[in-house]
């Protein structure tokens, strides 16, 4: 019997993931729609785990991954945390190997997994979860943003999908790299 079908560990997985949404400033109504959790019952947990009020964020989610996409850092960013998705097996689209059916509750525990493990690499970053959920979903979907590989370096960036890719990282780009393996040219002494 898989672990996932005993109702009592079901519950005890929603729970566990909501404090981890929950430590990570997520939205209630985010929370509820993945865990399943009803507002009252994450109002109950919230009060035995001691969140203070002022910690919890208000108003309506992210709705455009424009803030990951505008600077060449936040770019960098972004493609670093869809790195780590894609190694802690968030992101099934982005797996090669063969994928079972997996429950939104997996895939939200699993991007919570990635999401702290980028924030214990890069602890100043001001990448929020649920702009890390729309980007997966976004990823997912294939119609906006997609995943390539600096033509240099050959590390994961992000593109528009509608723009015409740079295929460059933003480090290669510094460099002035203009080709696979290229460095900048070292100004000789005469």
């Amino acid at each position: 019997m898989n672990n996932m079908d005993d109702p009592f560990s079901r519950d005890l997985k929603r729970i566990e993931v909501a404090r981890r949404m929950v430590s990570h400033q997520v939205r209630t109504q985010t929370i509820v729609d993945y865990t399943n959790l009803t507002r009252n019952r994450l109002a109950t947990l919230r009060r035995r785990w001691s969140v203070a009020e002022e910690s919890r964020r208000r108003g309506p989610p992210p709705r455009t991954i424009g803030v990951l996409l505008r600077t060449p850092q936040a770019r960098s960013e972004a493609a670093a945390i869809v790195s780590l998705c894609i190694a802690f097996d968030a992101l099934p689209n982005y797996v090669h190997s063969k994928m079972e059916t997996r429950s939104r509750l997996l895939t939200i525990d699993r991007l919570c997994e990635a999401f702290e493990a980028f924030h214990a690499c890069v602890p100043h970053s001001t990448v929020e979860f649920e702009e890390l959920l729309l980007l997966a979903s976004e990823l997912e979907a294939g119609d906006l943003v997609e995943l390539s590989n600096c033509h240099s370096c050959k590390g994961v960036i992000l593109s528009l999908t509608e723009e015409v890719p740079k295929h460059l990282c933003i480090q290669c780009e510094r460099r002035g790299s203009t080709a696979p393996g290229a460095y900048a040219p070292i100004a000789e002494d005469t």
